[in-house]
């Protein structure tokens, strides 16, 4: 895994959470790349155009339960 922040456990099945990005390709002109679970297989794919790697994790480790931080 290649992140600074921990990532938690699949939000579906709890397992393992893993995340690659896609670099040097010459048909991704933004840091792209994906976050999903090796048991079940669920993911979040990431643009730099679109969602960033770092919404990505907050979005992969983003529960039903925590707190709202929206106003």
């Amino acid at each position: 895994m290649m992140t600074n922040e921990k990532l938690k456990p699949c939000p579906l099945c709890g397992g393992e959470a893993e995340q690659d990005d896609w670099r040097n390709n010459e048909h991704m002109f933004y840091g792209t790349g994906w976050i999903g679970c090796r048991k079940c297989r669920c993911f979040i794919n990431y643009t730099g155009k679109d969602r960033g790697k770092e919404e990505a994790i907050a979005a992969w480790n983003r529960r039903a339960n925590d707190e709202q931080t929206d106003s």
